[in-house]
């Protein structure tokens, strides 16, 4: 299982907590959790809804998980 080692950077130069996110998003820690070990992606809703939440262009969330 490959570790998504870009979001977890992100994450933590962002000062952003798992749980934290997990709760913004409306999603599990859990599967915040599946993000950051590479056992799945986001789906398009959540790399927008991320996108907003860090400033970042879509695209460059996007490339993050490489879907």
């Amino acid at each position: 299982m490959a570790k998504n080692k870009k979001f977890r950077k992100l994450l933590k130069e962002r000062n952003v907590k798992r749980k934290a996110l997990a709760e913004r998003l409306g999603v599990s820690v859990r599967t915040v959790e599946y993000w950051l070990n590479g056992r799945n992606r986001p789906s398009m809703q959540y790399v927008i809804a991320m996108a907003k939440l860090f400033e970042m262009s879509i695209e460059s969330v996007y490339a993050i998980f490489k879907i």
